[in-house]
């Protein structure tokens, strides 16, 4: 009973961490940061440029109708962070590792959420790297966050995998 309440708080301050470094950076971004106008943080290299954003991560499907941007962006990933959430809190992920990953997915869906409902379907974007013209697209902390969950699951379930495959040796442990 106790691993559970530890992994659920875990999961919580998780969450609750990147909800609010997500909205606060924005917050900060909105109030600071003139539209479309760039700021130099690290030369060329990384800038901040306040970008509203109606597509999903680096403005993908930011032209489609707006009733499909509405079930893309809003509905399909309030479905699938209810899930995570479910999840979570009743299944309850095999290792640790696998619930930090998933919170950070949670709370970085949440995030991108707020501002969709908040702001009229809109996500506020405002981070950009690249070198010259070669640029990854303006983004947010939710996307760093979601992006670094994705990662580690896949990670962890590749371990996973390749722990199951591996051949036991009967000489192990002699």
């Amino acid at each position: 009973m106790q691993k559970h309440i530890v992994r659920l708080l875990t999961v919580v301050i998780i969450v609750v961490g990147t909800v609010g470094c997500d909205q606060g950076t924005k917050i900060v971004a909105r109030k600071t940061l003139p539209l479309y106008e760039k700021v130099s943080v690290v030369g060329d290299y990384f800038i901040l440029i306040h970008a509203e954003n109606r597509g999903a991560f680096l403005s993908l499907g930011e032209n489609f109708a707006p009733g499909l941007r509405t079930v893309l962006f809003g509905a399909l990933p309030l479905l699938i962070v209810v899930g995570i959430a479910g999840y979570l809190l009743v299944r309850r992920p095999a290792s640790p590792a696998q619930a930090v990953a998933l919170s950070l997915v949670l709370g970085g869906g949440i995030g991108n959420l707020i501002d969709r409902l908040a702001r009229g379907g809109y996500v506020t974007d405002f981070m950009n790297a690249g070198i010259g013209n070669h640029r990854i697209g303006i983004f947010n902390f939710a996307d760093l966050f979601l992006m670094a969950g994705i990662a580690l699951f896949l990670l962890l379930s590749i371990r996973e995998s390749r722990q199951k495959q591996a051949p036991s040796d009967p000489t192990a442990g002699s």
